[in-house]
């Protein structure tokens, strides 16, 4: 195959190539970018939504001035399942764009779904092949769907010419297992070289193909023996990851409504409530946010995992809000004497990180202590990156971020169901709550 110094030479009027991203890429893609010999430059990031979702409209934008101008665009990447918010890029509607677009012109270019983190999800769409297995467990938790927004793009996975996926990440196997799967396996021929001095089956033989030449089968192994073990369906990975997706979002339900009239804390999530929330018969169950909020508060807070289970509408809730992909970001203000809301964005970030640093292990003399009850993740947000998502948060707190490159959010990962069995959850809530109103008084201290 030929390089991009080749075409370069053979097109001298050929303009820079694009890749567009959503503006919260991992930064493996101008990783890439960089090792190809394109450049980083040829990244472009397309802001996202308030609910961190790849912005179609000015995607869509972008892509008809890419057309007029006869720049080359080599991929779009959808995200499913982004790794600081969970968020899922509306792929079908991207899909839909593109087969718009090659009805009037020979424009084209290849989709990519980055579904390292989000992929094992789509098992929760899949019927068992064999008898399910009745297992017997004190310790219910139901299966929740993903979202029906989220279901759509799930279901148009096929569309897609490219898909990532990461088995160490949903698929619960050590690191480093990756996987990178194309639609049309003549793909994987313009990266395929051997070794004439190895010689195993060609049917067999693994090592030919992908940027890697020697590497270990361990990963490979492992993959497959969980596969096994676990199957790939409803009964299997979709069963345990559906049950993740229950917990992730009754953790969203509690750390929203965990902060009462009379504490001089709050907590606003990073993806906000929806206006409205409907059934699957397009009928609505609430509307408006303070609403929705109380929905929540008076169907879900306190109730048991088997009370919310038999309440179709709590149900349906829990299924709308929030992101999909089993992680919640969020962050913390409290009031100051006066009662008013903090106003200091360095403040701000000072207590999200003081929080970060009372729930967190960062060193080997904190392990040991062992006095860590909860473990929290926390992200910088670049703040004309997440301009939108943090928009209505930081006014509702008249919080200023001029001039503030980042902030700081914490973050929780949902990869065991059974945290919110057996009264954990409570036990959870309430030591949080105290962590927090610790971190309050330590800022406030100037400690």
């Amino acid at each position: 195959n030929k390089g991009i110094a080749y075409y370069a030479k053979k097109y001298p009027d050929m303009k820079e190539p694009k890749i567009f991203v959503p503006a919260t890429n991992h930064y493996s893609w101008p990783k890439a970018a960089t090792i190809l010999g394109l450049g980083k430059d040829c990244i472009e990031g397309i802001p996202v939504t308030e609910k961190c979702t790849i912005d179609t409209a000015c995607l869509s934008k972008r892509l008809d001035e890419c057309c007029e101008q006869h720049i080359p665009i080599i991929m779009v990447v959808c995200v499913i399942g982004s790794t600081e918010e969970g968020a899922v890029d509306n792929l079908f509607g991207i899909e839909m764009y593109r087969r718009e677009i090659r009805e009037k012109s020979d424009f084209y270019f290849h989709i990519h779904c980055d579904a390292a983190w989000g992929g094992y999800l789509r098992t929760m769409f899949i019927e068992p092949v064999k008898e399910q297995a009745i297992l017997k467990d004190s310790s219910y938790v139901p299966v929740l769907p993903v979202s029906m927004f989220c279901t759509l793009q799930y279901e148009n996975l096929y569309r897609a010419d490219s898909i990532t996926v990461d088995p160490h990440k949903a698929g619960f196997i050590p690191y480093p297992a990756g996987s990178l799967c194309y639609r049309n396996e003549k793909l994987r021929s313009m990266i395929t070289f051997d070794a004439a001095y190895i010689y195993s089956d060609p049917a067999l033989n693994m090592g030919i193909y992908g940027v890697e030449g020697s590497k270990p089968g361990a990963a490979a192994a492992a993959v497959w023996t969980a596969h096994r073990a676990v199957p790939l369906d409803k009964s299997g990975y979709g069963r345990l990851l559906g049950e993740c997706a229950f917990s992730a979002k009754r953790y969203y339900c509690q750390w929203l409504t965990l902060a009462d009239e009379t504490d001089d804390f709050e907590i606003r999530m990073l993806v906000k409530l929806p206006e409205k929330i409907m059934n699957t018969r397009s009928e609505i169950i609430v509307k408006g946010e303070d609403n929705v909020k109380n929905f929540i508060k008076t169907r879900i807070i306190g109730k048991s995992n088997e009370d919310i289970s038999q309440d179709a509408d709590a149900m349906q809730v829990m299924r709308e809000v929030g992101t999909d992909v089993l992680i919640n970001s969020f962050i913390v203000n409290y009031k100051q004497e006066n009662g008013e809301w903090n106003h200091d964005p360095e403040k701000l970030n000072t207590l999200n990180n003081e929080i970060f640093r009372k729930f967190s292990i960062s060193d080997p003399a904190t392990a040991e202590k062992d006095d860590v009850d909860y473990i929290l993740m926390m992200t910088s947000l670049d703040t004309s990156t997440y301009a939108a998502p943090l928009k209505d948060m930081m006014a509702a707190w008249n919080i200023d971020l001029t001039g503030i490159p980042t902030v700081n959010c914490l973050v929780n990962t949902i990869m065991n169901p059974w945290t919110t069995a057996n009264g954990f959850l409570e036990i959870i809530s309430k030591t949080f709550k105290t962590g927090i109103m610790q971190c309050i008084e330590k800022v406030k201290k100037g400690i």
